[in-house]
């Protein structure tokens, strides 16, 4: 079966241990620690470890932290951020994708 990588995007063999195209280590990626926002993959292994903390802290602070921590990393429109830490906070997990506008005010290329 293919599959896309989630580091290039280019057919791979869901067998592969890494990307023929690009070398990601498809085998050796945890990818429940990993989101694509807007085609690039984000390592949100952080937002994971604010998750966790969630009976420690109020849900409001928990959902404020996770939306900074991805306005940061992705440079997205603010209501962008708070919309994807809605999904993640109600969810308990990152979803696999999301499309969100990007800040045009931000000045800023997307980092990893």
């Amino acid at each position: 079966m293919l599959m896309e990588c989630y580091e290039c995007g280019k057919k791979i063999s869901s067998r592969a241990e890494r990307c023929t195209n690009c070398g990601f280590p498809v085998a050796e990626t945890d990818f429940t620690k990993y989101c694509n926002v807007n085609g690039i993959l984000y390592d949100f292994s952080m937002i994971l470890k604010q998750l966790s903390k969630e009976g420690e802290t109020s849900s409001e602070n928990i959902t404020g932290l996770i939306r900074a921590l991805i306005a940061r990393k992705t440079g997205m429109e603010w209501t962008e951020c708070q919309h994807l830490a809605d999904i993640i906070c109600s969810s308990g997990c990152l979803p696999k994708s999301y499309e969100g506008k990007m800040d045009i005010f931000s000045g800023r290329k997307n980092e990893r």
